[in-house]
């Protein structure tokens, strides 16, 4: 018997009483959707009050601005190297293959 045997999954077994009664599952969808609400209006009514208050002692709320200069680039990760790389290494093969093909070609030309 192991633990993937389909005959002793947990979703295949029938529900208990208490579970399957379908009053009781709207019930408690019914608290779990108005708790989420009251949450969320909760959360809403504190961002707005925080925005609305006035702030008498410092004055309005400053707005801190970041100037358009780069200040720092993010560096290449490990993964990111080779895989340019690779690319590189590809791209530069196709090249001197190409360039090949253009000689031989040339070649062919001078003896017609």
């Amino acid at each position: 018997m192991s633990q993937n045997d389909p005959e002793n999954a947990s979703w295949l077994r029938p529900l208990p009483e208490n579970f399957a009664d379908e009053g009781h599952y709207k019930k408690r969808k019914l608290i779990l959707v108005g708790l989420s609400a009251a949450v969320l209006i909760g959360f809403g009514l504190m961002i707005w009050f925080s925005y609305t208050s006035e702030n008498e002692e410092g004055g309005p709320i400053p707005v801190v601005r970041a100037d358009n200069a780069v200040i720092k680039e993010n560096q290449m990760s490990r993964a990111e190297k080779k895989s340019l790389f690779k690319i590189k290494k590809c791209l530069t093969v196709l090249i001197i293959y190409q360039k090949k093909q253009k000689m031989y070609w040339h070649q062919a030309q001078k003896f017609h």
